[in-house]
């Protein structure tokens, strides 16, 4: 089982969501999601947010929060824990994933 984390980054009522690739071999490509992504062996899911967040935006988020732990079955069972980011306060964020853009919630 695949144990990933996801967090949603949030500024003023906005979410910051990325636009994954479009590759057959990752799960639900070319679809708007959260960042986040599997853990690695001896890390936690917090420090799995952290780093997949400065890898790919640039900054490591500080205020981060357990919302909520799911599982869900897509092809490979997966167990998702999710996370809340509060107020990141980073100006400019340097992408590498393809795309990124704040939705109002």
């Amino acid at each position: 089982m695949k144990t990933v984390a996801k967090t949603i980054l949030h500024q003023n009522k906005k979410a910051l969501l990325q636009f994954r690739d479009d590759k057959e071999s990752i799960p639900l490509p070319a679809t708007w999601s959260l960042f986040g992504g599997e853990i690695e062996e001896g890390e936690t899911p917090k420090s799995c947010i952290q780093r997949e967040i400065k890898e790919e935006i640039g900054f490591t988020p500080t205020n981060v929060k357990l919302m909520d732990n799911q599982v869900r079955t897509e092809g490979d069972e997966k167990c998702e824990i999710i996370f809340l980011a509060r107020s990141y306060q980073q100006t400019s964020i340097n992408y590498v994933c393809k795309r990124a853009k704040l939705f109002l919630i």
